[in-house]
């Protein structure tokens, strides 16, 4: 087999894989925004948050875990 054989058929399998995704996912026009719950819903739960980098979390659940927190505190003192 040759090389630029192997490459055509990568390339030719990545479109199609990429073709069939697109065709069978339909975009959903509906953003659901939860808001902050009044009181301490959370108040004595503790919240893990685990993430395969340790920058993650800051980056792409920063405002999930500050409502978490704001509705409960993790410990208290």
């Amino acid at each position: 087999m040759e090389r630029r054989d192997l490459v055509k058929g990568a390339l030719a399998a990545g479109l199609w894989s990429a073709a069939q995704r697109s065709a069978q996912t339909a975009p959903t026009t509906e953003v659901v925004i939860e808001h902050a719950l009044s009181g301490k819903p959370h108040k004595g739960k503790v919240l893990a948050l685990v993430t395969p980098h340790l920058d993650d979390g800051p980056f792409f659940a920063c405002g999930t875990v500050a409502k978490l927190l704001g509705e409960g505190p993790v410990y208290d003192s």
